[in-house]
């Protein structure tokens, strides 16, 4: 989270390489029903999403990590990961997007 915060307000890198390192994580296809699943619409998240395979059942990881731009133009920094989880990916999804929802409405109150 730190390094997210980092490249978001003071990033050590160009400005070149900050917009497109930005720029990959506003483009990941993956993990729209995610951090961005039950945000308001129009909601820009910059976001990288990842799920291991699973091993008997089970798998082993599902997350996503993230910023997320609030109304007045801040960003939340985010890291949810689901461990070791029987659950199908789509309720795994569904309790990232549940969290990322839950700090959504601490910091826009």
């Amino acid at each position: 989270m730190a390094l997210l915060r980092r490249l978001s307000e003071r990033s050590p890198l160009t400005e070149e390489h900050t917009r497109l390192l930005l720029g990959w994580m506003d483009d990941t296809p993956r993990g729209t029903a995610r951090i961005k699943g039950r945000l308001p619409a129009g909601t820009v998240v910059m976001h990288k999403a990842g799920t291991s395979g699973t091993d008997g059942g089970v798998a082993h990881a599902t997350n996503d990590i993230g910023l997320i731009t609030l109304p007045d133009g801040r960003r939340l920094a985010i890291a949810v990961f689901v461990t070791d989880s029987r659950a199908d990916e789509a309720i795994r999804e569904s309790v990232i997007a549940r969290i990322a929802r839950a700090a959504w409405d601490e910091v826009v109150k």
